[in-house]
């Protein structure tokens, strides 16, 4: 069944979402309670997982009196979720003008008489000091390879967590890659760590995009090399910010 799992993470459910809905295919209709039992979920993990998938029109309930059953609707029902993606996807395409109209207008013309600083940053050691002078900003936005990032610097997970309970005035804005394990890592993140996914068969650069005061990161991963270019300019760091609302606005509502 693990096939069936991958898939239907793919469309969009959480892992506990999957098993909830494999288990009511095995054992519906029944109780909250069972299927809880059923698939070794806690009760509350269950009632919250059902609520959603009900969201998705995957199951439904019923009521005999006070006592409430859990109906799964027929797999058939899957075809909905495909359509929702094809509906989002066309969603980013149509965006993809507007985008393009917001990189040439903000990002290639500068205010006039601004002066932008460059900034080269080569080597782990360098990039880690990089990462904790964009910590030092409130407000932190970012196209993010979590992969790629725990692969080259593993502590960075720890830091950000730390500089955000320490900090109650920062937030950060994070859209990862759709992946396992960056999905294991985001389930203990904190509060103010707000983040959405790209859609599951989009495959991200090697480059961490980061947005923080009025700069712009570009920072390259390569496992041996990594290097940065930072570009000081309040017209490149607005476009950006532009940018990332738009698509979040797009993937945050998408449940990718």
């Amino acid at each position: 069944m693990k096939k069936v799992t991958d898939y239907l993470v793919q469309l969009g459910l959480s892992e506990i979402e999957a098993r909830l809905y494999q288990g009511l295919l095995e054992i519906s209709p029944c109780t909250v309670m069972d299927v809880a039992d059923h698939v070794s979920v806690k009760r509350i993990t269950a009632h919250f997982g059902i609520a959603n998938l009900i969201n998705k029109g995957l199951v439904s309930e019923s009521r005999r009196g006070a006592r409430r059953r859990i109906v799964v609707e027929p797999p058939e029902h899957l075809n909905y979720l495909i359509e929702q993606k094809e509906k989002n996807i066309k969603r980013i395409k149509n965006d993809y003008p507007d985008i393009l109209k917001t990189i040439y207008s903000s990002i290639f013309q500068t205010s006039a008489g601004e002066s932008i600083n460059i900034k080269y940053y080569e080597g782990k050691d360098t990039i880690k000091s990089l990462y904790k002078e964009i910590l030092s900003a409130k407000k932190i936005y970012a196209f993010v390879n979590s992969n790629k990032i725990q692969a080259i610097f593993p502590e960075n997970a720890t830091m950000f967590d730390k500089a955000l309970k320490y900090d109650p005035e920062k937030e950060i804005w994070d859209i990862f890659e759709a992946t396992k394990e960056t999905r294991k890592i985001v389930k203990h993140r904190i509060d103010r760590h707000h983040y959405c996914f790209f859609p599951p068969n989009v495959a991200f650069s090697d480059f961490d995009f980061v947005i923080f005061d009025n700069s712009v990161a570009m920072i390259y991963l390569h496992i041996d090399k990594p290097y940065a270019i930072v570009s000081h300019s309040q017209a490149m760091a607005s476009g950006l910010k532009a940018i990332h609302s738009i698509v979040w606005k797009v993937l945050s509502g998408a449940g990718y």
